[in-house]
């Protein structure tokens, strides 16, 4: 009888083990962001980016935009105007 207990509590164990956050398995939470955070969020990011390529010599910029095209791809998404107008004088018409 004892052993039959000590069985059923052990699978039990197991299945908590088990099924505790087997769908969440690697899988990073769902942020919910709106249109205008996301906007304001990519505008943000070019402008630190822009920020660190225009302290680069243009040889420079050139090497790290095409050893990291995500950051070439980042910038594209951008909408403010003025971004846009400092990466075309940098020749970084994207």
């Amino acid at each position: 009888m004892k052993k039959m207990i000590m069985s059923l509590a052990v699978l039990i164990g197991a299945a908590f083990v088990v099924g505790c956050g087997a769908e969440d398995v690697g899988s990073a939470p769902v942020v919910r962001v709106s249109a205008s955070q996301r906007e304001k969020d990519v505008n943000e990011k070019a402008e630190s980016t822009l920020k660190w390529l225009e302290s680069m010599a243009p040889s420079e910029r050139q090497a790290a935009l095409s050893r990291a095209p995500q950051i070439a791809a980042s910038l594209k998404e951008t909408t403010d105007p003025g971004i846009k107008s400092r990466l075309a004088s940098l020749g970084l018409n994207l």
